[in-house]
């Protein structure tokens, strides 16, 4: 009797402990949206530096499309989306400033937040030659995301040449 009474206690005390440990934080929250269901959140309507403006929304539950323009005239459109066969981020930019269509290829990092993509695009100075090119968006908060865009040196070095916020318009 006593060791049913021990298994019992046992056992509550490890389903006890166990509901609380299967709570998830809020970085395991966001690490858990993998794929198409991280690039949802970015659906709305944001504002850029200089008084842009980006306008997201998903096409066919497998696509996101943010159109992206500036009071100077820029205008620009990416096409983000997930292919479940390769398990990465795949996406297209175009501008009116160039004739060259960007790919990416990207994944999140660890703490799921920060969104990679890898491209490759002529050089800023010689568009003779080709550079490797690196995009991260990160999400500060569901309102915020931070913009970060590097190009990868003759000397393998990462050089930052953009930084940015996107905040969320709130008259969505």
């Amino acid at each position: 009797m006593k060791f049913v009474i021990a298994a019992a206690v046992l056992l509550l005390g490890s389903s006890f402990s166990m509901a609380q440990e299967s709570k998830p934080s809020e970085a395991e929250k966001q690490k858990a949206k993998t794929g198409f269901e991280w690039l949802k959140q970015i659906q709305g309507n944001w504002k850029t530096p200089f008084n842009g403006s980006m306008s997201s929304r998903i096409v066919g539950n497998r696509w996101l499309v943010n159109e992206i323009s500036f009071q100077k005239g820029v205008y620009s459109i990416q096409t983000l989306g997930y292919d479940s066969k390769k398990k990465k981020f795949v996406g297209t930019w175009v501008d009116a400033s160039s004739n060259f269509i960007w790919q990416y290829s990207g994944s999140l990092d660890k703490s799921g937040k920060i969104l990679v993509l890898q491209a490759k695009g002529p050089d800023m100075k010689d568009s003779s030659k080709m550079r490797q090119y690196q995009d991260t968006y990160e999400f500060k908060s569901k309102d915020e995301i931070a913009v970060v865009s590097k190009v990868l040196n003759d000397d393998k070095q990462w050089k930052t040449f953009n930084k940015s916020k996107m905040t969320r318009n709130k008259k969505n």
